[in-house]
């Protein structure tokens, strides 16, 4: 991204568009290494925005909420051999409905950067839950408690 914006900054025109997921705007509780990287990205993205503009550079992040990759079907090696990992697919069909195709994603990102959207969520009923997290947390924490509930049971994983 450095390299790109260099060269955007030179040419005082681009856009960077970056991958945050929706785990950068909300809790993403099983995930929580996973959602602090996406947050990172989202306020890198937010706050680079302003300081790019001024040369002609805009900024956009993408937050889809699950994307129907191969990505979710891929063992816990990243997490370690004896470390547990929660069923991602199920866990996100829970957490946010039903799964994102890649052209979905493609397709709704172009438009946010044909806008020139700072945050371009995907699909959009997934603004409702970054709206309600940013104003009724609490909601957000309870629904989150009860998926967790469904994919550990008891507590315990």
């Amino acid at each position: 991204m450095l390299a790109a914006y260099t060269l955007m900054v030179r040419r005082k025109n681009g856009h960077i568009v970056n991958t945050a997921l929706l785990a950068g705007l909300a809790p993403a509780p099983l995930l929580s290494s996973y959602a602090m990287t996406k947050h990172a990205v989202v306020g890198f993205s937010t706050s680079l925005r302003y300081e790019a503009e001024r040369y002609g550079v805009r900024i956009s992040a993408i937050c889809p909420t699950g994307v129907e990759t191969p990505l979710l079907d891929e063992g816990a090696s990243c997490y370690g051999p004896k470390r547990w990992r929660p069923d991602v697919r199920n866990y996100l069909v829970l957490a946010a409905g039903s799964l994102c195709t890649v052209d979905m994603v493609a397709r709704d990102a172009f438009r946010g950067v044909e806008c020139n959207r700072s945050l371009i969520i995907i699909p959009a009923r997934a603004s409702l839950t970054a709206q309600a997290y940013r104003f009724v947390p609490g909601l957000v924490g309870a629904f989150g408690r009860r998926v967790i509930a469904k994919v550990i049971g008891n507590g315990r994983g």
